[in-house]
């Protein structure tokens, strides 16, 4: 049976286990906890043995141990773990968004009853920095990287230990393999090019702005920007130089002018000057296209003229659909048009009055006032 295998059993028994001795602790958008997912403040700290649900970017201050009745799992936002992470056996971390440990993070061995030890999973879409050191204790076989994995310091891979994948390790100091390493896993080694500070997203107007900042550089080239639709293929849309060498905060920005209709991901691609690359954490955007302009003409009209709808908006928004509604809200003409102007005839037995034509482009409804005369 393979390692994902005995995971999945084991994280479920964990799941069974935890739901009967420990407390559920969700984030809140506000930086602060709750007992339920989306509930009140409960004024509360997240401790060892707690089902810890992270939603939302949220800081845990000082060193912090999973154990073995507990778990994080990291569904989106970021966590930021101030001080140490230590996963102790039977403990595990799951991370499908953002983890930054801010110092050293060590998985603990396995043993016979639990050959897994610590577990630290990092699925495609997940990003994990330790701004420290990396060990995996000697016969833990519980770390699994598919997405991105970033360790400033060294990396210490203990006797008969694993660390099984398809993801990147990148290593800013000495690589330690005593155990075995998957080969399905890209490992960078050597002193990274930046330390990440943040990377975040705004959406302004019809487009989507990026911010990130580094604390330091190191022979540093440029970003290349990604973006794609799978949270998997990426490809680079823009590139941005950078500063060489620096260990103070640079701020950089990128406006996406042509952004992709729905949810999209985003992440950062270093290259220092020899070439080497890093990447870095990934984002996700909800982005809504709004309809630009939604006009009609002439107004007031006559019942046997033409009307004129004028509709355009930007991304992948390409059909409108136009409903006509008397005052009494009944439906006397509806239809899907194109981006553009188009011209329609209104029904025969339309009658003077006043009349709401709405325009809906799948993510909003615009709805303006048409006057009918004789």
């Amino acid at each position: 049976m393979s390692y994902k295998k005995i995971y999945i059993l084991l994280f479920f028994l964990l799941l069974t286990v935890s739901s009967v001795s420990a407390i559920s602790i969700y984030s809140r958008p506000d930086g602060s906890w709750s007992y339920s997912d989306g509930g009140v403040d409960c004024g509360c700290l997240p401790a060892s043995n707690d089902d810890i649900a992270i939603n939302h970017d949220i800081t845990i201050a000082g060193d912090f141990t999973v154990d073995g009745s507990g778990f994080i799992i990291i569904n989106a936002g970021m966590l930021t773990i101030t001080g140490d992470l230590r996963i102790s056996k039977g403990g595990l971390v799951l991370v499908s968004s953002t983890l930054i440990v801010n110092g050293n993070m060590r998985m603990d061995k396995g043993t016979g009853v639990n050959p897994f030890g610590g577990q630290l999973i990092i699925n495609t879409e997940g990003t994990a920095i330790v701004n420290g050191s990396f060990e995996n204790k000697n016969n833990n076989n519980g770390v699994i990287i598919d997405g991105i994995f970033s360790v400033d310091g060294g990396l210490k891979n203990g006797n008969g230990s694993s660390i099984t994948g398809m993801g990147s390790i990148a290593v800013g100091g000495t690589i330690t393999n005593n155990g075995t390493i998957d080969g399905g896993i890209t490992v960078i080694d050597g002193p990274l090019p930046i330390e990440l500070f943040y990377f975040k997203s705004k959406i302004i107007d019809n487009t989507i702005k990026l911010l990130w900042a580094t604390a330091s550089e190191i022979d540093f080239d440029y970003f290349t920007v990604e973006r794609c639709t799978d949270g998997q293929n990426f490809k680079g849309i823009r590139e941005v130089n950078g500063h060489g060498n620096s260990s103070e905060i640079i701020e950089y920005s990128f406006v996406d002018t042509t952004p992709i209709a729905g949810i999209s991901y985003y992440r950062l691609k270093a290259t220092d000057f020899d070439g080497s690359i890093e990447y870095h954490k990934v984002i996700s955007v909800d982005f809504k296209v709004s309809v630009i302009k939604f006009i009609i003409y002439p107004n007031p009209i006559k019942s046997y003229d033409k009307l004129n709808v004028l509709f355009s908006a930007t991304a992948d928004i390409k059909k409108n659909n136009i409903i006509i509604r008397d005052g009494f809200g009944s439906v006397i003409y509806e239809n899907t048009l194109s981006s553009g102007i188009t011209t329609i005839t209104l029904p025969n037995h339309i009658k003077p009055g006043v009349y709401f034509v709405s325009s809906n482009d799948g993510n909003q409804t615009k709805i303006a006032r048409l006057v009918v005369v004789n």
